[in-house]
């Protein structure tokens, strides 16, 4: 079994930290396995390796077979958090990248670009080992990270949607249209995007009102 020589740390290479590390990070158990076998091959006839090279090794092999994936420090014999904490005003509460990605659909972003985004945050975070994050700073590194990926446009709208949210204010929106058209289909599309939790039809306020 080969050891990871990492400064004063002797760490036996298991397949099972790495397999654990690569799902972690968003690959499936079945891709997870094949990455983590083909890095034992490579490691068959080693007895020590230093950090770098065992690193560079499944580097090399993650760019050959996935190299569209966010890749992280690769340190996986190292303890990650099992979750991160995000610190808000109000309290904390648990980091869920699907929250944050249903949050980065108002820049306009299609839900599936949205969860990429989301993913890697979250693969950020757990790189950096980190298990508290204020909600400022996840907001920023948001923006951040949706500017490098798709442009100033949408890091600017979640901007503008995000200092909103902050203020805590009521938003009332008002859509017309004529009987039949699609408001009230509309109202709750743009409600779900936006996180508003009622919608009222105008039928309803005129039955109210009668």
């Amino acid at each position: 079994m080969a050891t990871i020589v990492d400064g004063k740390k002797r760490i036996p290479f298991m397949r099972g930290m790495l397999v654990s590390h690569l799902i972690q990070r968003g690959f499936d158990h079945q891709d997870a396995y094949e990455i983590a076998d083909a890095v034992r091959g490579a490691l068959s006839k080693r007895k020590e390796l230093p950090k770098k090279e065992i690193v560079g090794i499944v580097g090399e092999i993650l760019e050959a077979g996935y190299g569209d994936h966010q890749l992280g420090d690769l340190l996986f014999w190292e303890q990650a958090p099992r979750s991160v904490t995000v610190d808000r005003k109000s309290g904390t509460r648990p980091f869920s990248k699907e929250l944050l990605s249903h949050s980065i659909q108002a820049s306009g972003l299609p839900p599936d670009r949205s969860y990429l985004v989301a993913k890697e945050i979250e693969t950020r975070l757990i790189d950096e080992r980190r298990e508290l994050v204020p909600h400022q700073e996840l907001e920023e590194m948001t923006i951040r990270t949706l500017a490098e990926r798709h442009g100033q446009t949408y890091a600017d709208r979640y901007l503008v949607w995000r200092t909103w949210a902050d203020l805590e204010k009521p938003l009332i929106i008002l859509i017309g249209g004529a009987s039949g058209v699609g408001k009230t289909s509309l109202a709750v599309s743009l409600a779900n995007v936006l996180d508003i939790p009622s919608v009222v039809a105008t039928d309803d306020i005129r039955q109210i009102m009668r």
